[in-house]
This record gives C-alpha cells, sequence and structure tokens, in this order.
C-alpha cells in the first residue's frame, strides 16, 4: 500500500536544532498495525543494540506516545527476497523536531533502523543524542554477502548472528553445511527450514552451499567410493594358491564404473568371481594412508595358473589431504547423490540463489573413469559438464533460481600456478552465463591488487 506509515515514536527530550536530538533514559516505541516482519525485526535489534551501546542508560520499550521517529514505507507489502529487491534505499533526517526514516519498503526501513546506532554519540556532559543531519542512501551493491562454514543449531545463538549481520546491513548469507545433504531426514529438514525463516525475518537471504568437485567431503562421507582417484595400470603380482596378494595402493575405489582388474601379460582380462575374487580393505573418508589394503585371490578351477603373475589395474584415492578431496566427475553415483541432495535443498528451503561450491580440484581427470571416456575431455571440459548439468537440476526444479559457485577455478588471478596444474582455466567460455562467479581471496594482505585483478577481468568479458 502506497504512502503506508509506521510511525515510531523515541519520547526522549529535545535540544536546540543545533544539537540534533537527545535521548534521555527511556524510547517508546510506537508501531503500526500491523508492522511488517522486517521492520519488527528493524526494532528488536535497534533496542539490543542501543541498550548494548549505551550499556543500559537508555531502555527501548514498545508503547504510546507523540512519535519523535517515523518511519515511512511507500509499500509495505512482504519484501519477497531480500537478495534480489531492487529499491534497498531510505533517506534519514534528524533535527530537534525528531528523526524520520522514509523508505521504499520494509527493507529499505530495516537498513535506515540500522543506521540509527552508528549515530549515536555521547556529549561531554554523559547525553547521549543523535546529530543533526539529512542523508539519502542506497547501497553501492546489490548483493551484500557474508560466507559461514557451519550453521548455529542453537535458536539463541543463530539469532545473535543474525542481529550482527542485519546491523551490517547485509542481505545474504552463504551458508556451507552438510545439512544440505542431508535433508532427507525430517529433523534436519525441520532444523534448516527454522534457520533459514530466523536469517530471512533479519531481511537476509539463506544462500545454501553444497560444495561440489574440488572440495566434497560432504558428499564422500556418504559415498567415499565417488572420490576422484589415481589410476595404476599392470600393478605385477603372484597368485599362488588360495593365499591372498595384498595391492600396493591403500584407498582403492570400487564401483560400478570402475574396480580392481586382472590382465595376463599379453593383456587378456581375467574375470572377476570365475578367475579370481577381491578381498575388500577400507576405503572410508577421510582415506588414510594406513587404511586395511585390498587383496586379490586366485579362484580354483579358474584361468589363472598356480603360482602365476598377473597384471592389476585399479583406482585409489591418492589425495590425502581431507579437506581438498575432489569427487570424480565422470563417477555416474555422483549425479545422483549431489542431483538428490540439491533437489532436497530447493524444496525444503527455496532458496533465490544456491552455492555449488566448485573450488579449485586439486587432482582431475585422473582416473580410469575419467580417462577412459570416449572422446577424451579435458579437465576444462569435465568442470564445465558438471557445473552445467547440475545448473540444469537447479532450473528443472526451480526456474528462477541463481546459481553461484567459486572462481578460483577460472580465475588466472587465483593462485596462477595450481590454475595450470589443474587446467581449469578454460572452463570459463563453457559455463552457463548466468552463473554468478564468487571471487575467492581470503585473508589477503593486498587488497587492492589481489581480488580487484579478478573483478576486472570478469567484468571486461562481460
Amino acid at each position: 500500500m502506497a504512502g503506508c506509515l509506521a510511525a515510531i515514536g523515541l519520547i526522549l527530550g529535545s535540544a536546540g536544532a543545533e544539537e540534533g536530538l537527545v535521548l534521555r533514559d527511556r524510547v517508546y516505541l510506537g508501531l503500526p498495525e500491523p508492522t511488517p516482519q522486517l521492520l519488527q525485526t528493524g526494532v528488536e535489534v535497534l533496542r539490543q543494540r542501543v541498550v548494548a551501546l549505551t550499556e543500559g542508560a537508555i531502555a527501548v520499550e514498545v508503547g504510546e506516545g507523540a512519535p519523535q521517529l517515523s518511519v515511512t514505507i511507500a509499500d509495505a507489502r512482504p519484501v519477497a527476497s531480500p537478495l534480489w529487491t531492487a529499491d534497498q534505499s531510505y533517506a534519514l533526517s534528524c533535527d530537534a523536531s525528531g528523526a524520520r526514516v522514509n523508505a521504499a519498503n520494509a527493507l529499505g526501513a530495516l537498513y535506515g533502523l540500522m543506521a540509527l546506532p552508528a549515530l549515536l554519540s555521547q556529549d561531554e556532559g554523559g547525553a547521549w543524542r543523535l546529530p543533526v543531519l539529512r542523508s539519502d542512501e542506497a547501497p553501492d551493491l546489490l548483493l551484500r554477502a557474508a560466507h559461514m562454514t557451519g550453521l548455529p543449531r542453537s535458536p539463541l545463538e543463530r539469532r545473535a548472528w543474525c542481529r550482527r549481520l542485519a546491523a551490517l546491513r547485509l542481505n545474504a548469507l552463504v551458508v556451507e553445511d552438510d545439512i544440505w545433504w542431508r535433508l532427507d531426514d525430517p529433523i534436519e529438514r525441520e532444523a534448516a527450514a527454522a534457520a533459514c525463516a530466523d536469517l530471512r525475518a533479519h531481511g537476509i537471504e539463506p544462500v545454501p552451499e553444497l560444495p561440489c568437485l574440488g572440495r566434497a567431503r560432504a558428499l564422500l562421507a556418504l559415498e567415499p567410493m565417488c572420490a576422484e582417484g589415481s589410476v595404476v595400470r599392470r600393478e605385477r603380482l603372484a597368485l599362488s594358491g588360495d593365499r591372498p596378494t595384498v595391492l600396493a595402493r591403500p584407498n582403492v575405489l570400487r564401483t560400478g564404473a570402475t574396480d580392481i582388474r586382472l590382465e595376463d601379460a599379453q593383456g587378456r582380462p581375467y574375470a572377476m568371481g570365475r578367475d579370481y575374487e577381491v578381498l575388500d580393505g577400507e576405503t572410508r573418508y577421510p582415506y588414510r594412508p594406513e587404511a586395511t589394503l585390498f587383496r586379490v585371490r586366485r579362484l580354483p578351477g579358474g584361468h589363472i595358473p598356480d603360482g602365476g603373475e598377473v597384471l592389476a589395474s585399479y583406482d585409489y584415492v591418492s589425495c590425502v589431504n581431507d579437506y581438498d578431496v575432489p569427487y570424480c566427475p565422470s563417477e555416474p553415483r555422483v549425479a545422483e547423490v549431489v542431483g538428490a541432495a540439491l533437489r532436497n535443498t530447493l524444496l525444503c528451503v527455496k532458496p533465490a540463489a544456491v552455492h555449488l561450491g566448485y573450488t579449485r580440484p586439486a587432482l582431475m581427470n585422473s582416473d580410469s573413469r575419467c580417462l577412459s571416456r570416449e572422446p577424451r575431455l579435458t579437465s576444462a571440459q569435465l568442470l564445465a559438464e558438471d557445473m552445467q548439468r547440475l545448473h540444469g537440476v537447479a532450473r528443472e526444479i526451480d526456474p528462477d533460481v541463481r546459481v553461484m559457485v567459486w572462481a578460483d577455478a577460472v580465475d588466472p588471478y587465483h593462485a596462477p600456478r595450481a590454475l595450470a596444474r589443474a587446467e581449469t582455466a578454460a572452463a570459463l567460455s563453457l559455463l552457463p552465463r548466468d552463473v554468478i562467479l564468487n571471487t575467492w581471496f581470503y585473508g589477503s594482505d593486498q587488497p587492492d591488487r589481489e581480488g580487484a585483478e579478478s573483478l576486472r577481468y570478469f567484468g571486461a568479458l562481460g
């Protein structure tokens, strides 16, 4: 409703025009009925920040009285998403007669309220005051986001986080958490929905991050055989009697797309189950090098002669830095598991955007599942194919959802030597054009160079 007035009264007292508005010991808020949810949240955050800033000298209470702070909202309808709300502006003014926030919508009004505590100052006599001012403000960036690893499960802790983010006037939070992979569990689903509701009540759009490809810890904890492996070709083994012989490498991968295969010196394959059997060792995330080894044993009546030499080929997990183990994009099970997690997340949370990770992979195109594909794909083509597939899954479920990824796998300014080894930079031209690339320079000591170069590079490419 155009022209909806949300009157919030600060019944405090005043000083001369040159001194602005003096705050005494009690603030009364007069709220409209009904009050938009975001405005209710803004009042609560304002209350807590003022009490904390003044060390309890000023109490903020809801009550009636002649309003000295008024908030005018042109459109009081609920904001569809804090992330893509086009107009987030507000006008803030203050003089001896009171303070005023004029905003296009409840989101702008929230930001106006968040500006007030930063304007409070204490004079030499100990009085708190708002200065005389007039300011028209709008964010330079439509998207203002933070990244969090691990969603607080405690409602009190989570809401404290929300208040801090709202005070910074952020409008999105990228949340990396294993919970997105477990939403088939009703308890986890309820926890995720509650957390997202808290964020939205504070004007913050939750952006679930399901780390794909480069750092696949959450997926690999569920499906350890989906890891990207290194291929072993024609390892020599001697099989005698029915005694098992160990393979040289730990953490062997066995799926419908890769397994332990034996052949003779001429390359003729032996049949598993007829000529030999596999005695499983241990392949479990986080892939410890001391894991129990796999063994093979000849079967009586098969074609492997007693005491004969065979050649074993298989894939194993060689990347034992558990944080950086990627999944294999050519493993069919990956598409099933990631697709299901993405579907559950979009249906449960209904986010305006979803983050798929895609941190630069430490290892890629190195096991038989990728190397045996016809035609053979480059690492860049494999990355692009994987992202295109998941982008398609997301858009099939929600045609309006935006997809975000980390940019470092295609960013020539991010760890250029490692990127050259990964050979994924060429994927940039193959990615869907509407994917949002997030540059990543954590803890940079050269912020004027690192990150800025990346933004110029991607901006020039459109």
